[in-house]
Order: structure tokens, then C-alpha cells, then sequence
């Protein structure tokens, strides 16, 4: 008889039992297994990710291409230098302001461009010369680059920086203004009399001692022009007013007589001046209606003019002919003339104008004159609105070695004010209307001198 564990049934039932438990076991490996790779993924990613921000941050910082930019910059500073010690540091300090110069930046690293050779005669080792005023180099570094430049290309170099002392020299009178910031004491103390003679109301005593502070050679540009505009406003009552001043040496009283007009009270007293100037100093509408024994102020002449072509500027004096130096200044000899007014002038394209001494020619002052362009030709009849020079002409001829050869030249209006400080005319000096209308009464023909100074 058989027993029940005997039974093929139970047999089954026993040996698939052990089975099912297995496979089970094997499954719930497999899932763990499977969870801790995903795991091991996911944490493999997360922190790939991590690791590529952090990298793209640290670029984005700046901080790595500005260490870079440093080590390249440097690098042949390093190479000249014998590589100095010093890191970290200076190097960040040193390309932050080149970054803000790109321009620079290729003079430290390469060679110069053919264009800078062509002109500067430099080779490549004498090309640093400009990183002498980079903020980046230091002393030791300039030191071995300045050397082989004195040796190599010296003429060429010599040449170039040569304009500009040339330039230095040719206006030591500028170059002294800027130095001198006072005048001498004893024309300090010149301007302060005269001050005080002016307040005093004594103006014939204070332009007397303004005009030998002017004409002081100590007396800086400054001063000058102070004492130029003191003396106009006096003149403007001494000589331009009809008041007459006791002691003024160039005007006076006088009693009109039965037939004189203005015309011929200018030619009868010799007062060397043009008869409007009567006119505009004795505020005279009518200048015909002349009441005998009528009393004029009356201003004597002649008058003369320095033109500085430096300064765009007319300065007229009245008494005796300016003495002018080899600089253009006006000489004190004892019997100087006395300064008047100054005008703005415009001057010769190109410098054109001529340095030299002239004479007002006689028989050439006309108002509104016809002109005829000498280059093109073109006609202006008198009262043309457009005539270049304006309504007034003053014809000049030259007087001294300079230019007694020329012709041609001499004081006119314009109907271009802008040209008035600049360089435009045909060599002339211009005037505006209203000033050349009040010098055109002041030069007499034949007996006004007018110098042209540089």
C-alpha cells in the first residue's frame, strides 16, 4: 500500500513548491537590481548636470578669460623682464586698462603694421616706443626697449618729433605767456597809478601811464590786453567824444570861420585825418550846416596802424610811426606813439598776407568802390550789395624790402563777418563795415604808416 508521500500528485505538489519560491526570489533581485541602477543613473545625471552649470557659470564669471587675457599680455613683458617672480598679483591689474584699449594692445604682441614702418622708419624691436605712456608698463620694462631704438633708425626718428620743436621756437612770444603769469613789479605799479589817475578823472594822465606800461617789454600778454581795453574806454572820451580834455595832445578847440566847411578845416589845420571823423567825433547829422564862429573839437593826426597777423588784430596809435622789432613788437624810444583801439582783422589765406611795412597810398582811399576779381575775372560795379570788399577800399604800397615789389594789396570791408579772425581773403586785411568805416577815417594818404607783423 502506498503511502500519501508516495502519491505522484503529492511528488508534484512537493517539487513545485520549491520552484515557484525561487522565482520569485529572482524576480524581486532583478527589481532591486533594476531601482539601484536607475538610482545610480539618475544621480549620474544630476550631477553631470551640477558639474557642466558650474563650468558654464565659472565662464560666464569672467574670471578664467581675464586670467588668460593677463598671461598672454604678459607674456612678452615676461620675456623682456627675464621673468620676474611676481604672479597673481599684478597680472589682473595690468590688462584691465589694456581691454579699454584694443587699439593699443597689437603694440605689445606683434609687430608694427608696414604703414607705421613706411613713415616712422622703425623696425619691429624699436616698435614698443608707444608703450612708454601705457599705464601696463613699468620702468625696468621701457628701459631695454628705449635702447635698441636710439641704435637703430636714429635719423628717421629724429625727424619725426621735429615739427614739433620747430613749431615751439617759432613763437617764443607764446611760449612766454604761458611762463610769464605777472607783469614786473615796476609795471604793476604802472597799471595801479594809472588806475588811480582814472578814477581821479584825470584820463589824459592815465592813458600817459597805461601807454609806457603797454609798451613795456616786462608786461605780460594778459596785462596787455587789460590795458589795451582801459585805454579805449578812455579814448572813446579822449579822442571819439565830443568833449575836449585840457592836456590831450591830440585834440583841441576850434572856431568854425565864415567859409570853412570840414573839409576845409582838415586841409587849412593839416590834421592829417579824413573830414567824417570831424563829423563823428562833433555828433553832426548835417556836416554842410556850419554856423560861423561855432566851436568844434578838432582831432590831430596822423594815425598809424599794427596789424598782428598772430592775433587777427589792428592796434591804431596816433603821434609819431611805430618802431617795430625783428618780433613784431613795438619799440619804446623815447617818443612812442600812444595807442588808440584795437579791430578784429581777417587776414590772407594761407598766410598770404604780407609781413612788412606799408604806406597808405595816396589818391587810393574810395568808398564803395567797384572791384574785379583778379582771378576769375568777375566784375562788382560801386554799391554792389555783393562786392566782396564791401564799401570802403584803402590802397597800400609797400615801403620796405619786403614789400615795396607788391602791389595790389590793401584794408577793405566784407560782406562775410564770419572771416573776420581767420584766414580767408586774397592776401588784403578785412575789416568789418563798421570798423573799417572808422579806420578809413583815421589813415590819411600818403603820411599813415601800416606795419604787418607776424
Amino acid at each position: 500500500m502506498a503511502l500519501i508521500s508516495q502519491s505522484p500528485r503529492q511528488h508534484a505538489s512537493i517539487r513545485s513548491a520549491p520552484t515557484r519560491g525561487g522565482g520569485s526570489m529572482r524576480r524581486r533581485r532583478r527589481r532591486k537590481q533594476i531601482r539601484l541602477l536607475a538610482l545610480l543613473a539618475i544621480a549620474l545625471g544630476v550631477a553631470g548636470v551640477v558639474w557642466i552649470s558650474t563650468g558654464r557659470s565659472s565662464d560666464a564669471g569672467g574670471v578664467e578669460p581675464a586670467t588668460i587675457a593677463a598671461e598672454r599680455e604678459t607674456e612678452p613683458e615676461t620675456r623682456v623682464a627675464a621673468a620676474t617672480s611676481q604672479a597673481e598679483t599684478p597680472r589682473p591689474s595690468r590688462p584691465l586698462p589694456e581691454a579699454d584699449r584694443p587699439v593699443s594692445r597689437p603694440s605689445t604682441t606683434r609687430t608694427p603694421d608696414p604703414a607705421s614702418v613706411v613713415t616712422m622708419g622703425r623696425s619691429p624691436a624699436a616698435e614698443p616706443t608707444p608703450r612708454q605712456t601705457a599705464p601696463a608698463a613699468s620702468e625696468p620694462e621701457r628701459r631695454p626697449e628705449q635702447r635698441p631704438q636710439q641704435q637703430s633708425s636714429r635719423p628717421t626718428e629724429r625727424s619725426e618729433p621735429a615739427p614739433a620743436q620747430s613749431t615751439i621756437a617759432a613763437s617764443p612770444e607764446r611760449s612766454t605767456r604761458t611762463t610769464a603769469t605777472t607783469s614786473a613789479a615796476p609795471v604793476r605799479e604802472m597799471i595801479r597809478q594809472a588806475a588811480d589817475m582814472a578814477a581821479r578823472n584825470r584820463p589824459v594822465q592815465a592813458r600817459e601811464i597805461y601807454n609806457r606800461a603797454l609798451l613795456d617789454q616786462r608786461t605780460t600778454h594778459s596785462d596787455r590786453a587789460m590795458i589795451r581795453e582801459r585805454m579805449a574806454e578812455l579814448n572813446e572820451t579822449l579822442i571819439f567824444s565830443p568833449t575836449v580834455v585840457d592836456g590831450d595832445a591830440f585834440t583841441e578847440r576850434y572856431r568854425v570861420q565864415s567859409g570853412d566847411t570840414l573839409v576845409r578845416i582838415v586841409n587849412r589845420q593839416k590834421l592829417a585825418i579824413d573830414w567824417r571823423l570831424l563829423q563823428r567825433v562833433n555828433r553832426m547829422d548835417n556836416p554842410s550846416r556850419l554856423r560861423v564862429d561855432q566851436s568844434l573839437k578838432i582831432v590831430r593826426g596822423p594815425f598809424h596802424a599794427v596789424v598782428s597777423k598772430s592775433e587777427f588784430r589792428m592796434d591804431v596809435y596816433a603821434g609819431p610811426v611805430p618802431e617795430v622789432d625783428a618780433r613784431g613788437r613795438i619799440v619804446n624810444s623815447g617818443h612812442a606813439p600812444t595807442f588808440i583801439r584795437s579791430f578784429p582783422v581777417g587776414l590772407g589765406e594761407y598766410g598770404s598776407t604780407p609781413v612788412g611795412a606799408w604806406l597808405v597810398r595816396p589818391n587810393n582811399k574810395v568808398i564803395n568802390p567797384a572791384w574785379t576779381n583778379p582771378r576769375t575775372n568777375e566784375s562788382f560795379a560801386a554799391n554792389d550789395p555783393n562786392n566782396p570788399i564791401g564799401d570802403r577800399w584803402i590802397g597800400l604800397d609797400g615801403i620796405d624790402e619786403n614789400t615795396r615789389s607788391l602791389s595790389g594789396y590793401g584794408i577793405h570791408g566784407t560782406i562775410e563777418p564770419d572771416s573776420i579772425g581767420r584766414e580767408m581773403s586774397m592776401g588784403c586785411i578785412r575789416l568789418l563795415d563798421g570798423d573799417v568805416e572808422l579806420i578809413y577815417e583815421l589813415l590819411a594818404e600818403g603820411e599813415s604808416i601800416v606795419h604787418v607783423v607776424p
